[in-house]
């Protein structure tokens, strides 16, 4: 058992270092003391993932340049997962997600989303649903939430039904634009090769 380098500490050393953990942390805190005292605190440079305004935040995952813009992320963006209907003898699995898997004859694995293309979580009809991978279904929420705040900034808050009119159109042209795979549950049943298809989102 490798000990703590510290004189008097016999406290097995973490992996991969010289000190135990207690003394590691105290070592870190007396560095991080000693920068501050000599630059100042770190700053990284950052954008707002909402208003897309450059500032400088604590943290290199600094995604908000204020808690306005926190506040109004979480207003615009629901998620509309406590929305979705569940089957009341599978209550783990959302009923979107049994219905692609029911068409596709294959359970999709945790990468892959299916999301609703008019943001409602109650219309799970086959033209509105498409299965993407998980990372794009996060990049395109962003997309939607910032261009709704954007929407909101030039035409106030009323313009649900407006954003709701768009919101498909908006979402298929980022598709193309940014070059996103996916597929639609409506068009499944023509597809051939579908496993090979789904590793390709």
């Amino acid at each position: 058992m490798k000990t703590c380098i510290i004189e008097g500490c016999n406290n097995e050393c973490e992996k991969g270092r010289r000190y135990c953990r207690e003394h590691y942390l105290e070592r870190k805190r007396k560095q991080a003391k000693e920068h501050f005292i000599k630059f100042g605190r770190y700053n990284y440079n950052c954008i707002c993932a909402l208003c897309g305004k450059h500032f400088i935040g604590a943290r290199k995952e600094t995604r908000f340049c204020s808690k306005e813009c926190l506040d109004n992320y979480y207003k615009i963006d629901s998620h509309d997962v406590m929305g979705h209907y569940l089957f009341k003898e599978k209550t783990s699995i959302n009923e979107h997600r049994a219905i692609v898997e029911e068409l596709l004859h294959l359970k999709l694995s945790y990468n892959k989303v299916i999301h609703h293309l008019d943001g409602n979580p109650q219309n799970n009809s086959l033209s509105n649903l498409i299965i993407l991978s998980r990372s794009n279904h996060t990049k395109l929420h962003a997309f939607l939430t910032k261009k709704k705040f954007e929407l909101i900034k030039q035409f106030g808050e009323n313009i649900d039904d407006y954003w709701n009119s768009i919101k498909v159109k908006i979402s298929e042209e980022w598709f193309k634009t940014e070059k996103k795979n996916y597929i639609k549950a409506s068009e499944i049943e023509n597809q051939k090769n579908i496993e090979e298809i789904l590793g390709f989102l």
